[in-house]
């Protein structure tokens, strides 16, 4: 019996329901309690989920069974009526398929003071957890899950509404199918073997002993799931796949050539499933709440909550779906260029265009919808993050079926050992990330899982130097305080987030370099902590064609002038120009390095990884202003990373559990809307609060700020384009 199962058997209970909870409830405590009768039955329309129990010969406890979603009604209600008609009566048992927890804790208090009474609640969380104490538990709970929820997990139609992108029940249920086989297969395994034992699977999904399928049925079904690839391979790889799964997770008999799924791949699916369904509730929970914490932007109508989380649903998961149609294309075709990262304003318009918000509304916003949707994003909890991680992993694999039945070929077209030069916008993230007490941050797990494959980082002098400019202007930022005119840098922004106190950001900054030889204690940081090396590209860059090192050079200088050029004050040339030295330097430097490689877009092992969008960009300027065709691109992105660990060659060297823990958008949030006026509050909050612990005063100032950020609404900054303001 699966707890998955049953967890979702209690959520579905509707108000309805009441008789059906009553005789699971009364079945799962017939232990502990053996004997009960009626101590006061429900009068007018109440219904029988009013009625109260009592222990034979003890009116001291009373227990009530019931389903209403409005828990804290209906107890205060019950309290009422026992302290008038049981008084007696000193302890509540409040069964309820309800998830409650410490939600309660102020109502016991309340029970307790005003009609002294203990509440005991047995909650959906106290049901699953102990449904296999003993047989008679066990039993109750199996039923349950029989009578609930089994028929609507094993209906084709509920495999066929999975996915709001795809167009077929058929592709749907190929989709769901895929994930589980990708969440449970060995690590090592071909992906073009998951694959197309998954949708072998997915076509035998209403089969059983009694309703088989032919073989060619199968794979004319499997065929209409490919119709770009080459029929006859495909027929090849169904009945490999076939082969292998005869026997352990279908039945096939031989004289008719037929086939069924076996009993316990049934049941395998079934309570996956009902995992999926248990996550889908917890993100449009999550999105809800971020609905309600984030508020509407200034001059909009307040949102509905339940109404904008089915409108950020669909566009979640079309972000998810395009960046794995994004990503297949690009190692397809050999074009880093084509791997989209910055798609989500297209999605939000697009969605908003076929179907309309009400004018006025918050919802019409595609600012803010675009705001909730990376907010969503960003820290997602663990049951989250495996039902994002099983969607977007399967889309991955559908997208590269759909050009080509042998995807295990055409992930190995991409690099299956790599040297990584870091840009300064790699870096400074994961530095960031030392101030999350609690947990590691996305970067630094990314950084830490890729070392486990095999990957090698590297960074220029010319990047440590930008590093340490950076530290000596945040330096002098928290020491200006509120007279510091401009945007905080990346580094003291992060760092006031956190909770800080300002006046300790440069004791902080030492845990990266001191003050007597600053560059050196960075390179000796950034290899102890992160596994970053140093090793400079300016030899290798010198050795490239001097006109297009030059053109390289020139079309840098013009991105950075016009970056830090503002209204009214011209960009400093000096600074300018060392930017776009060292950006040349990785640039043409890793072009050098891949001499010896062989010439394929992805098989390189050189590459130089950065958030700079503008990077992509270069190839196209260079032919468009100096008329000149530049070799293959040595970019490459942090998404395109996350995705190449998780799906890639290397996939075999990446445990499954860190893999499937791995981001799956990576994007720095820590971005620019502190102003000195909410530096000023926050040094309030701690003047305030300075005879409490340090960890509590952090915490005060660390949810202010969040509030004040969700208060500035859309016009707050967000994304890769403030970050590099800050940088």
């Amino acid at each position: 019996m699966s707890s998955q199962r049953l967890e979702l058997a209690l959520e579905k209970l509707l108000p309805a329901n009441w008789e059906r909870f009553e005789r699971f409830a009364s079945e799962f405590l017939a232990s502990e309690f053996p004997d009960l009768r009626t101590v006061a039955s429900p009068s007018g329309d109440e219904g029988r989920d009013a009625e109260l129990f009592s222990p034979l010969g003890d009116t001291t406890q009373v227990l009530q069974y019931s389903v209403a979603e409005d828990w804290r009604t209906k107890i205060r209600k019950t309290a009422t009526r026992i302290s008038e008609t049981i008084p007696s009566a000193q302890l509540l048992i409040y069964a309820t398929n309800q998830q409650i927890g410490a939600e309660a804790d102020d109502l016991k208090k309340e029970l307790r003071q005003k009609y002294r009474l203990h509440l005991d609640i047995r909650g959906r969380s106290y049901f699953v957890e102990r449904h296999r104490r003993d047989v008679q538990t066990e039993s109750a709970a199996e039923a349950l899950a029989k009578d609930v929820v089994d028929p609507w997990l094993t209906s084709k139609g509920l495999l066929e509404t999975r996915s709001v992108v795809l167009e077929s029940g058929e592709a749907r249920a190929a989709h769901v199918y895929l994930s589980l086989q990708l969440r449970d297969e060995a690590q090592d395994k071909g992906l073009t073997k998951v694959s197309f034992e998954a949708l072998a699977r997915s076509v035998l999904i209403n089969t059983n002993s009694e309703k088989l399928m032919k073989r060619d049925e199968i794979k004319r079904r499997v065929r209409q799931l490919l119709p770009n690839d080459a029929a006859e391979r495909v027929d090849q790889l169904t009945d490999s796949a076939l082969a292998r799964l005869t026997k352990r997770a279908i039945r096939h008999y031989p004289k008719t050539d037929e086939f069924c799924l076996a009993y316990e791949e049934m049941q395998r699916i079934t309570e996956y499933i009902a995992g999926q369904e248990l996550a889908e509730s917890a993100l449009k929970s999550e999105m809800q709440n971020v609905v309600s914490r984030c508020g509407a932007p200034s001059g909009t109508l307040a949102p509905d909550p339940k109404v904008v989380t089915g409108r950020l649903r669909r566009i979640v998961e079309k972000c998810l779906f395009d960046r794995a149609e994004s990503f297949a294309s690009a190692v397809r075709v050999g074009d880093m260029e084509g791997f989209a990262t910055d798609h989500l304003e297209k999605i939000v318009i697009d969605d908003l265009r076929r179907e309309p918000a009400a004018k006025g509304s918050a919802e019409s916003d595609p600012a803010w919808l675009g705001i909730l949707v990376r907010e969503i994003l960003a820290e997602p909890g663990d049951a989250i993050q495996a039902f994002l991680r099983d969607l977007a992993d399967a889309y991955t694999v559908l997208a590269f079926l759909r050009y080509t039945p042998d995807v295990q070929s055409a992930v190995e077209k991409i690099f299956s050992y790599g040297q990584i030069w870091l840009d300064t916008s790699v870096i400074l993230p994961l530095l960031a990330e030392d101030l999350l007490e609690d947990h590691e941050g996305r970067f630094q797990q990314m950084f830490r899982v890729a070392r486990q494959a095999g990957l090698e980082f590297f960074a220029t002098n010319g990047v440590v130097e930008e590093l340490d400019r950076h530290i000596d202007r945040a330096i002098f930022c928290s020491q200006k305080g509120n007279n510091w005119q401009g945007d905080f840098p990346f580094l003291f922004e992060a760092f006031l987030q956190a909770g800080r106190s300002s006046s300790d950001f440069q004791t902080w900054v030492e845990m990266f370099r001191g003050p007597k030889r600053p560059t050196d204690d960075l390179r000796e940081c950034l290899e102890e902590q992160f596994g970053i090396k140093r090793r400079d590209l300016e030899d290798r860059a010198i050795t490239a064609d001097a006109k297009l090192r030059q053109a390289v050079q020139e079309v840098w200088y013009g991105i950075h002038n016009k970056r830090r050029s503002k209204p009214g004050r011209a960009a400093d040339p000096i600074v300018v120009n060392r930017l776009s030295r060292h950006d040349t330097e990785n640039y043409v430097g890793v072009i050098q390095q891949r001499k010896q490689e062989k010439a394929s877009p992805f098989g390189y092992s050189a590459w130089w990884l950065t958030l700079d969008r503008s990077a992509l960009m270069i190839v196209d300027l260079l032919k468009k202003d100096f008329s000149i065709q530049a070799p293959d691109a040595p970019i490459m992105s942090i998404d395109f990373l996350g995705q190449y660990l998780t799906l890639g060659p290397i996939r075999t060297r990446v445990p499954k559990e860190s893999a499937r823990t791995l981001p799956i958008v990576f994007e720095p949030h820590l971005v620019r809307f502190l102003t000195p006026g909410l530096l000023e509050e926050a040094n309030g909050i701690r003047a305030e609060m300075k005879d409490l612990p340090e960890r509590v005063i952090r915490r005060r100032v660390r949810d202010h700020l969040d509030e004040a950020k969700r208060r500035i609404g859309p016009m707050a900054k967000r994304g890769i384009d403030a970050f590099f303001d800050e940088i």
